[in-house]
């Protein structure tokens, strides 16, 4: 994997990260009853867990989208290229990457048992194991150990596990688990759906005017016309109450979707900017090779921003923008920066396409200043153990709560001056975020870490065996 692909991913990891100190941040504040101006922000929690759904969904749709193409283009070669049949790639040849034995009298339906249905069953099985067993042991935790019950409000009973282990109720936390496993169910068939709608359009361009390339664009096109379509569909008729049900948050996932796919789309248009680092290296080739021109004009062009330089910055200005945006969404800000009504909730109505449209900003600013602050290490090691902190954050700050009674609630009911009061509570709040990054990198440790090593290696076996697809995960991949 190349540095970059190490710099994105660690750029989405302090996304992914801020998004969970988020949710701490959000119930500290409901358990401490904390005063201005530390309220504007209450909603940030219910928010950050909006931005986890458009982060999953990109990020999987992403990895998908890129998986399957390639296999797409396998399967032309093998079925159609070789056969002399009428059909034309869209990938170079030294793209493409046979993932099965190149045998001429291989058969659809042979190829597709060892290849696609493998790979579709891999992706389940690493999706279901990513959340379910975790949340599973922290269910069956909050049951039957009283300590720990009374740190989710005994939200979870022995009437009502079963429910929640069919994923049928979510009480307290939980409401965001179904929809989320939910929504796995629908990526393959956005993205095969995506990727036969372009094939379809490439087939029928050969037809019609013997070259792929207007038919593969036409069915992009009309493959983005249709998911959002979707989208804005199920937007403007959703019930927000309805947070079990996928219908209540699907247009979140399916922003993440779509800003994914564009962003493979921008890669493969060759648009991608230079990092900084890449641009000096390819300046210093160019000055290497070529060093004859002189003088004030040549100096003057030869300092003259990079049309890389000028994408990083116009992208690094639209985070910060975004981000100002997605702030005024809260109900305290929109009224006093925007002029909106209170209970007017904006970020309902953006059906996050602020926190996808952040993402693609980010991505194609590279190293801007935006990008390293979302990178800073506290946040990417919050990012890695995200999943542990949102399901054990409510443990952290009851055990800061009742043990902690110098500080917080209790504290500051022994302080006379306001000011001391604030700072007692704000002391808790600081201390259940030590709290609970700390139980949470212990409880990744000890059960999410073998659990995540145990999928590795049940689909590293022989049942899920298949050739390995080119490494895609560099996202400049075209």
């Amino acid at each position: 994997m190349s540095t970059h692909s190490d710099f994105h991913f660690k750029f989405l990891d302090g996304i992914r990260g801020a998004a969970a100190l988020s949710v701490v941040f959000s119930h500290s504040q409901t358990l401490y009853k904390q005063v201005l101006p530390f309220t504007t922000f209450t909603m940030i929690g219910f928010d950050a867990v909006h931005c986890f759904f458009v982060l999953s969904a990109f990020l999987l749709t992403f990895r998908a989208l890129m998986d399957w193409e390639q296999y797409y283009e396998n399967w032309i070669e093998q079925n159609f290229v070789e056969k002399g049949m009428l059909y034309d790639r869209i990938l170079d040849d030294d793209e493409l990457n046979t993932v099965t034995n190149n045998k001429k009298d291989s058969s659809l339906f042979k190829f597709l048992d060892h290849t696609a249905i493998k790979y579709w069953l891999k992706y389940f099985f690493r999706r279901i194991m990513r959340v379910y067993p975790t949340y599973a042991i922290v269910l069956l935790s909050i049951v039957y150990i009283d300590p720990i019950g009374k740190a989710y409000y005994n939200a979870i009973k022995t009437s009502n596990l079963l429910q929640h282990l069919t994923l049928q109720s979510a009480e307290y936390i939980f409401w965001s688990i179904p929809p989320e496993m939910m929504y796995y169910l629908f990526i393959p068939i956005i993205v095969i759906g995506y990727v036969g709608i372009t094939h379809m359009g490439i087939f029928l361009s050969n037809k019609l005017y013997c070259g792929p390339k207007i038919g593969a664009w036409t069915g992009r096109v009309l493959g983005n016309i249709i998911i959002f379509g979707v989208r804005t569909l199920i937007a403007l008729y959703h019930d927000p109450g309805d947070s079990l049900q996928l219908s209540g948050s699907a247009h979140y996932f399916l922003s993440g979707s779509i800003c994914a796919i564009w962003y493979r789309e921008i890669v493969r248009l060759g648009l991608f900017p230079l990092s900084l680092e890449e641009e000096k290296a390819l300046v210093k080739k160019k000055q290497y090779i070529s060093n004859e021109s002189s003088g004030v004009c040549s100096y003057i062009i030869n300092n003259l921003p990079s049309r890389h330089w000028v994408i990083r910055h116009f992208f690094d200005g639209i985070c910060y923008f975004i981000f100002f945006i997605i702030l005024c969404t809260m109900p305290h800000l929109s009224s006093k920066v925007l002029g909106l009504p209170k209970n007017l909730i904006l970020e309902l109505y953006t059906g996050g396409f602020l926190y996808a449209f952040l993402i693609l900003a980010g991505l194609l600013s590279r190293n801007s200043s935006f990008v390293n602050a979302c990178s800073w290490n506290l946040f990417c090691f919050s990012g890695k153990i995200s999943f542990s902190i949102y399901l054990l954050h409510p443990v952290g700050l009851t055990i800061v709560n009742n043990y902690a009674t110098s500080i917080g609630v209790r504290g500051a009911a022994n302080e006379t001056e306001d000011d001391e009061k604030v700072n007692d509570v704000l002391d808790a709040v600081m201390l259940a975020f030590v709290v609970t990054v700390v139980l949470s990198w212990c409880f990744h440790k000890v059960i999410e870490r073998p659990i995540m090593n145990f999928t590795n290696y049940v689909t590293k076996s022989k049942f899920f065996e298949h050739k390995k697809i080119d490494k895609h995960y560099n996202l400049h991949t075209a």
